[in-house]
């Protein structure tokens, strides 16, 4: 089976819980994160241990 590649749009309160869930998903990996606030990708790479899109 392939992989599930997942973005989240929004990076409210919420959004940092969905991503913790899809990395305990076996084939899940979150790529993309989409937000109206400025994120720095460095910290959201080092928070959740896997390369991160922002926009």
């Amino acid at each position: 089976m392939s992989d599930l590649r997942v973005g989240i749009v929004g990076m409210g309160w919420v959004a940092g819980a969905h991503i913790e869930t899809f990395k305990n998903v076996d084939g899940a990996n979150v790529t993309a994160v989409c937000s109206r606030r400025e994120l720095d990708k460095k910290e959201l790479e080092a928070q959740f241990g896997t390369p991160i899109k922002v926009y």
